[in-house]
């Protein structure tokens, strides 16, 4: 398997905002100058920290919804 070094950013930059990085210490790290261009190229990738937080939530409301239903 060949990893041409772009990739390697990828598989640096949408793990690290995955798990909630500072956008501006990821940005200086790769280089970037403006922290929304860093944005731009790897928030596109963040589903899965979307789709965690969102049934974390659900598993949250979950209760109360049992709770209050009558």
């Amino acid at each position: 398997m060949v990893v041409r070094a772009g990739q390697t950013r990828h598989l640096f930059a949408s793990p690290a905002i995955n798990e909630g990085v500072d956008v501006y210490a990821l940005s200086d790290l790769l280089g970037h100058e403006d922290p929304a261009f860093t944005l731009r190229r790897y928030v596109h990738r963040a589903t899965e920290r979307s789709r965690r937080h969102a049934g974390r939530a659900a598993s949250d409301i979950e209760p109360l919804h049992s709770f209050f239903s009558v």
